[in-house]
């Protein structure tokens, strides 16, 4: 019947589908089999010829990937040995044994190792500027810059030393921190014998002894001998970046380690410390003053009085002999040094070359500019070391030191300022005397007196009036003598007004 001719078709359709699938199978597993085979051949004979196993279109097809692998290993650098799988990365590596740069720049002539490299190059003389900061719209020529740029606003450091913990911004950084702790310096300069960490230091070296300075300005032409430190540095002098703020008040700075400085006014850290006294000091130069100012290396023959810097001795010699060689033009005042001099002209011609940056008001001196700024930041740099209580100008803390007196003498209730005066005052109740002359055997209580009394043995007037000449031995006398001077001139200017509208 129709039913049984159709179950017939239906199950002679099942075994040819049957049939089919197994003959298919069959043929991968065959092939998987002839695969393995050729796997094993080529591990026991790497660089042998394999034999002929299957048939003559798998036999082709296996050499065409055996020439393929071959190829691959085949990149060997003859130089150091490093293979690479592709002829073009090959071609490149070898550029940094032989030294070649094939790639030259039409503008400037400067040669490059790889194609790529020249490209970026080009960016600097077309002055495109692809990747821009989201944050205070910088453009730079390169990701990695922006990347690097970025961690400025965000503060991110993610590269750290292994060693001591400390952070860094950009990977070089960190390798040339851990150099530091090797204490490998490998490059050294021919000239001089001074060696460095990595060979970009010694190269930026060598510009020393030559003279050589290579990265000019754009806007004013001056030339600097490095990039990053001096010429990036003086362009915002000329755009007016300052891409540093302060997290704390939002006052922006030009260089990072300006805003460092900056942010100490906010943490109160004083890092840097006096190994004599123990006194701390929130900037290192701060420090170095303040050593100095204990050595004071140059005495004044004349008065004996003693400094701590150079041009301030030079500064007060010329008090005692009376020498201003710099002249006003417009008023004829006359001043002993040429900066002061310069200030002065800024009254006659009106040039107010400090701006501010928070609003539109200009100064004649820097000083003046530092003490406004500090209306809108809030900052107050001096700080009182008996109190602790800050001041945001130095007259301010200067009279409050006058004015507070935290040492007071138990025997008689006066009080000082300084430590020292109180102990100079204690060797009056005491009756100690320990300066003594040398001519006559008199004794003080104070150094200044016992100079005071010398002069009176060597018959010394070191203190002369600019305005009759005469010599006086202290300065108090000198003083003293001028204030009379002027009265008398005064009322003989009176006289002389008087006598010429009576006359007249």
């Amino acid at each position: 019947t129709v039913n049984k001719k159709s179950r017939q078709r239906c199950i002679v359709a099942a075994l040819l589908a049957s049939f089919r699938s197994f003959v298919f199978i069959s043929d991968l597993v065959e092939v998987k089999e002839e695969s393995q085979e050729l796997n094993e051949v080529e591990e026991k004979h790497p660089f042998e010829e394999p034999r002929a196993i299957i048939t003559s279109e798998k036999s082709s097809s296996r050499t065409q990937t055996e020439n393929k692998s071959t190829q691959k290993t085949a990149l060997i650098c003859s130089h150091c040995g490093k293979s690479f799988r592709q002829r073009g990365h090959l071609d490149d590596h070898i550029r940094t044994h032989t030294g070649e740069k094939p790639y030259a720049c039409l503008h400037c002539g400067k040669s490059f190792t790889h194609k790529g490299n020249l490209k970026d190059h080009m960016r600097i003389h077309s002055g495109e500027r692809r990747f821009a900061c989201q944050h205070c719209g910088k453009r730079f020529t390169h990701k990695a810059n922006l990347t690097d740029h970025i961690r400025i606003h965000t503060g991110e450091k993610p590269f750290s030393c292994d060693q001591c913990g400390k952070s860094f911004t950009h990977a070089t950084s960190l390798k040339t921190h851990l150099l530091s702790h090797s204490g490998e310096r490998p490059f050294s300069c021919d000239q001089c014998g001074h060696k460095f960490i990595l060979a970009a230091h010694l190269k930026r070296h060598l510009r020393i002894h030559t003279n050589e300075r290579p990265y000019v300005c754009s806007f004013c032409g001056k030339s600097f001998l490095w990039l990053s430190s001096e010429l990036r540095m003086h362009q915002r002098t000329h755009t007016g970046e300052k891409p540093y703020t302060c997290s704390c008040c939002g006052k922006s700075f030009a260089e990072s380690g300006n805003l460092k400085k900056h942010e100490r006014v906010h943490t109160g850290e004083k890092p840097y410390q006096c190994p004599s006294c123990g006194g701390s000091f929130s900037q290192f130069s701060h420090l170095l003053r303040h050593l100095k100012q204990q050595k004071k290396p140059y005495l004044c023959s004349v008065c004996g009085k003693s400094f701590a810097w150079l041009d301030c001795f030079k500064d007060h010699l010329k008090i005692h002999s009376g020498v201003k060689d710099y002249l006003c033009a417009d008023c004829g005042k006359a001043f002993t040094a040429a900066t002061q001099l310069k200030v002065h002209r800024r009254i006659h011609t009106g040039e107010k070359p400090y701006k501010c940056s928070h609003c539109e008001k200009s100064f004649g001196q820097l000083g003046g500019l530092q003490n406004h700024e500090r209306i809108h930041t809030g900052e107050k740099p001096f700080q009182c070391h008996q109190c602790g209580k800050r001041f945001g100008y130095y007259r301010a803390a200067q009279m409050h030191r006058k004015n507070e007196r935290p040492y007071t003498c138990l025997q008689c209730g006066k009080s000082y300022t300084q430590k020292i005066n109180l102990q100079n005052h204690l060797l009056i109740h005491n009756g100690e005397k320990p300066f003594t002359c040398s001519q006559c055997d008199r004794s003080f209580t104070r150094k200044g007196d016992l100079k005071k009394h010398i002069s009176v043995h060597f018959g010394e007037r070191p203190f002369t009036c600019q305005q009759c000449g005469n010599n006086f031995r202290h300065q108090g006398n000198l003083t003293s003598h001028m204030k009379i001077f002027n009265i008398c001139t005064f009322f003989l200017n009176i006289y002389m007004h008087v006598c010429v509208f009576i006359y007249t």
